[in-house]
């Protein structure tokens, strides 16, 4: 769990460790076992695959294809409708005015999921207006979380999280400083 954790971090701001001790980050031996199995077969096979024609590794694509129960027509297709993608899901509930929290009871999914979803979607389309999902935070702690963000400045030109938390404190959520974030030019 320990190298799921730091894993994560995108940066070393704002990051303390505690319960630190000899156990904290011990591998499993069974499982680094497993791992070293699974290095070695992926190994072999990719070596399969180098050796294989073309035409061999065509083959196998279609036979797979086919005990799958796809079609095959010119080029290999799976037989699957075209679903829309989970953005555009979230992007249609942001379209009809729900609050993140509808969007995360509608969706089954954590605000998180959501926050990143409409950060991938301002990425695409840097003009779109959020500022009605700001009606859960109240003017004080917007105008607070604005100086914040502005005063721990950018990095890589994208205002990090942990950094401002650590600056506001804990009468600051994530998600508050997300919103505010999700506003700003």
């Amino acid at each position: 769990m320990g190298y799921v954790a730091l894993s994560r971090v995108r940066s070393l701001a704002g990051l303390s460790l505690v319960g630190m001790n000899e156990i904290a980050l011990k591998i499993n031996e069974e499982v680094f076992e497993q791992d070293k199995q699974f290095i070695d077969s992926s190994h072999e096979h990719a070596d399969d695959l180098r050796n294989m024609s073309t035409k061999e590794i065509t083959n196998n694509q279609e036979k797979y294809i086919k005990s799958i129960g796809g079609v095959l027509k010119g080029k290999i297709k799976k037989n699957i409708t075209k679903k829309i993608s989970t953005i555009d899901e979230t992007k249609k509930l942001f379209e009809q005015g729900k609050t993140i929290k509808e969007m995360c009871s509608i969706r089954g999914v954590t605000a998180n999921t959501i926050f990143n979803h409409l950060e991938k979607i301002k990425e695409e389309d840097p003009e779109i207006n959020f500022s009605y999902l700001t009606k859960t935070v109240s003017k004080t702690k917007q105008i607070k979380i604005r100086a914040a963000l502005m005063s721990v400045g950018t990095t890589n030109g994208k205002y990090l999280l942990s950094p401002v938390k650590t600056y506001l404190g804990d009468k600051f959520t994530f998600d508050e400083i997300r919103l505010i974030r999700l506003i700003m030019d």
